[in-house]
């Protein structure tokens, strides 16, 4: 079913019980796993900021565009999310479900080329990882950004985050955000996990500092460790025949 807006922000929770992933109809939303937050997230009747954004960028043109936003068009069904978006001769298809057996959130991103010549595009994810209980999140707001490491595993092509314990009995999630394709038309282009090289200072969710660069600077720097301010993102290329 399609959601009705009506002025006002639809939301859809997918979930196996153990991790559930909320979905606004423009793609916004977060992640939480057994009462911890794992993506941030705060509700905001009047915008959507917080989710796990995936960005497309033209690497002839250097435009750069949500795949899920309100301009798109959104369905959901008992066991997924869809989000469908055309803009500048693309069509991108986000498809988001919970996997029923493991704690694993799948975004299956499918583009199609509608134009007539050959496209070349990277395909970005970003969002910011929390790994704090979801009411001390909310109490904690400034805390969120702190104490949170990440660690680059080539082997898999993800990025791994981890909160700094604090205490020797305390136990430690780890979030895992990795990139997964098929075909030599996609490779992997980069990784980021400070918010503030890939976003810029007083930038939105909507227009990452990092992708507005000339073409031969977009590469992500794959700064990983500590960082005071924790952003998970991957870029891919990808080459499009007509």
């Amino acid at each position: 079913w399609s959601p009705r807006a009506n002025g006002r922000p639809q939301a859809f929770v997918l979930s196996n019980g153990r991790l559930t992933s909320l979905l606004t109809d423009a793609g916004g939303g977060g992640l939480s796993w057994q009462g911890l937050a794992l993506t941030k997230y705060r509700t905001d009747s009047t915008r959507d900021e917080d989710g796990v954004w995936i960005y497309l960028r033209d690497e002839q043109s250097g435009q750069t565009w949500l795949a899920t936003s309100e301009q798109g068009r959104t369905t959901y069904a008992a066991h997924k999310a869809a989000f469908h978006r055309r803009d500048q001769g693309i069509s991108v298809h986000v498809d988001v479900t919970v996997v029923p057996a493991d704690d694993v959130e799948v975004r299956q991103v499918t583009l199609h080329n509608e134009t007539t010549r050959p496209r070349r595009f990277t395909v970005t994810s970003a969002a910011e990882p929390v790994l704090l209980g979801a009411q001390e999140a909310i109490r904690h707001p400034a805390f969120l950004r702190l104490f949170i490491e990440s660690e680059w595993v080539p082997e898999i092509e993800a990025l791994l985050f981890a909160r700094r314990p604090r205490s020797a009995r305390e136990e430690r999630a780890v979030l895992v955000h990795r990139l997964v394709h098929e075909g030599p038309r996609v490779t992997l282009e980069g990784y980021e996990t400070d918010r503030a090289a890939f976003f810029g200072r007083c930038e939105s969710a909507r227009s990452p500092r990092s992708l507005a660069r000339a073409r031969d600077q977009t590469t992500l720097p794959g700064r990983v460790g500590f960082v005071l301010d924790p952003v998970m993102s991957l870029t891919a290329g990808v080459d499009l025949g007509a």
